[in-house]
């Protein structure tokens, strides 16, 4: 063959090869991009009416029940009516805001709060996606964060309920985030040597779950020293981590961890939705396979009513309580898990309907 055929021949076979990678790397479709936006705005929808049943039911602040529901809503808010969400996220930091104003004094001592720093993180959070001014409120909530803060660095919850309520890594990244926004000047110098004792500590913490090693993967990307070599390479370790982690139908469980000669536990809608929004904020683009795996998986788990069920581990340790939300006794942590899904889809539309606000990026 002639060296001009032989070239030929090559740069046909490297084009059939681009082609064929082009045609079978999973990419959302059009047809998958109107399934995101119905599935945002049919969670959204639910999230919606769960703050409602909420403030008709209970006047206390929940994580499951303003936090996470502001989120979703925050994220889709491309797709709905910003008139009527602004009224709605006002509600619910209302809420929010009334609850830790009542528990002041309590929180300038350092006194034990239901839910300890994970409640008082959650709560800074909420009144950050509502875009809440500092107050004398937020400022008890950050003296309380630093009464509380542990020796060793990290801040923690004064209840084990998994998921929400079980990361150490998780309260203490909400807090680094956070806590900055609502700091009055008097505050600024203790938080700031607050904060390099935490990030010391997240830079080594044990990673035990899934809400550990992506909300590590969020705290060392935003706070972390990126110009270190160390540090990129902890991140890219991270990520590598969480991806070989995912599951064959492309979520994620709450455990994390795939062992070798153990089964495999099931993927959740709460771990996908939270895993899928974390590595978008982190870098990850929506046309990568494992993201791709992820969103299709929270696609086929969403039920007809819009919300995405998970099951509770939590033991009741309080009389049960029907807020009106789907999925019966396991309402409260499907709730989280929708604003995770919500939130998680939101992050993979096409830029003309991605959301215009996110958290802390």
């Amino acid at each position: 063959m002639s060296h001009f055929l032989q070239s030929m021949s090559y740069f046909l076979q490297i084009g059939l090869g681009a082609f064929l990678i082009i045609v079978f790397i999973p990419r959302i479709a059009v047809s998958e991009e109107r399934s995101l936006t119905q599935a945002v705005q049919k969670g959204a929808t639910i999230l919606e009416q769960s703050g409602h049943n909420w403030k008709k039911n209970k006047t206390c602040f929940s994580c499951h029940h303003q936090t996470l529901p502001m989120l979703g809503l925050v994220e889709a808010s491309a797709l709905r009516d910003p008139k009527q969400d602004r009224s709605w996220l006002k509600m619910q930091a209302d809420l929010t805001h009334e609850f830790f104003q009542e528990r002041k004094e309590s929180l300038n001592k350092g006194n034990s709060i239901g839910g300890g720093a994970t409640s008082v993180a959650f709560g800074l959070w909420a009144m950050y996606l509502d875009q809440r001014m500092a107050d004398e409120t937020t400022e008890a909530m950050i003296r309380y964060l630093l009464h509380v803060q542990h020796k060793e660095g990290y801040w923690f919850g004064t209840c084990n309920r998994p998921p929400l309520q079980q990361s150490n890594i998780a309260v203490t990244v909400m807090v680094l985030q956070y806590a900055p926004r609502y700091a009055s000047p008097s505050q600024q110098a203790e938080l700031k040597k607050a904060q390099e004792k935490a990030l010391q500590w997240l830079e080594q913490a044990p990673l035990k779950t899934q809400e550990d090693r992506v909300w590590r993967l969020w705290g060392l990307h935003t706070l972390g020293d990126r110009s270190n070599k160390a540090t990129i390479e902890k991140i890219q370790a991270l990520r590598q981590t969480i991806l070989e982690n995912q599951r064959k139908d492309g979520g994620w469980n709450q455990a994390g961890d795939l062992k070798e000669g153990q089964p495999e536990k099931a993927s959740d809608a709460y771990s996908t939705g939270q895993t899928l929004f974390i590595l978008r904020l982190t870098g990850s683009k929506i046309e990568e396979v494992s993201l791709v795996k992820a969103s299709r998986y929270l696609l086929e788990k969403q039920d007809a009513g819009g919300s995405w069920h998970v099951k509770t581990r939590v033991r009741p340790v309080q009389a049960d309580f029907d807020n009106g939300d789907p999925h019966g006794k396991d309402q409260f942590l499907s709730i989280a898990a929708t604003g995770w899904a919500v939130t998680g889809l939101a992050q993979m539309l096409p830029p003309k309907e991605s959301p215009s606000v996110s958290p802390a990026k």
